[in-house]
């Protein structure tokens, strides 16, 4: 069964919040924001990102579950937010870009694994006027609450929802993948720590994800 959220104003879910240079200041609080490491906070920081920003790096744990295995074939018919593979140290090249067309930084994701065909992951980050959303299209996302730890960004699944015109639906936990955290932490010379964890309520661990990165120019092009 499926949850009403409630019915959305134009104004508060169907228009997007214009961005602004302390979008993700305002919603992390200054004291916290002020913990992050600089570097962060600079990717963070609306304005300093180009058109296009491009991330490369190696995914040194890529795991899901049997049931991950199976939300994330599920989720092929909304798109592919989740990883559809297993593999240790897999390189992933990473693409982040402004899509006005949905309102947000989209952020592609290239997992280049040794004995799987390449995976595309993809999904929108973007600020509407209740908060972060992260979304796949324009109908299913996740609702994110922004957390700080040890100079650390954290991101962590509030909900996971559905539009259906002017309705928001809340999808229940255990119809979901599980709670979502997703970590950015600085290492110090230009390179970045990722590591994404989902928890299901009733099945355990269903997905975990970590590795290195570091700002370059990829071999993908727009």
């Amino acid at each position: 069964m499926l949850f009403p959220y409630g019915i959305c104003d134009k104004q508060r879910f169907a228009k997007r919040q214009k961005h602004t240079n302390d979008d993700y200041q305002r919603l992390l609080g200054k004291r916290a924001w002020s913990r992050l490491s600089p570097v962060i906070r600079e990717r963070f920081t609306q304005h300093q990102y180009p058109q296009n920003t491009r991330y490369t790096g190696t995914m040194h744990t890529v795991w899901r579950s049997t049931t991950g295995a199976l939300f994330a074939q599920c989720c092929r018919l909304i798109g592919t937010p989740l990883a559809l593979h297993s593999e240790n140290n897999v390189p992933i090249d990473v693409h982040v870009y402004e899509d006005k067309h949905l309102g947000g930084m989209t952020w592609d994701r290239y997992y280049h694994y040794r004995n799987h065909p390449a995976d595309r992951v993809t999904s929108t980050k973007r600020i509407e006027a209740n908060g972060l959303v992260e979304c796949v299209g324009k109908a299913f996302g996740m609702k994110l609450r922004l957390t700080e730890n040890k100079g650390a960004l954290c991101f962590t699944s509030e909900h996971y929802f559905f539009r259906l015109g002017r309705l928001r639906c809340v999808i229940p936990q255990w119809l979901s993948p599980g709670r979502t955290q997703v970590m950015q932490k600085d290492l110090g010379n230009g390179q970045f720590q990722f590591t994404l964890t989902i928890e299901h309520s009733l099945l355990g661990r269903t997905f975990f994800q970590t590795g290195v990165f570091s700002e370059c120019q990829s071999i993908y092009e727009s």
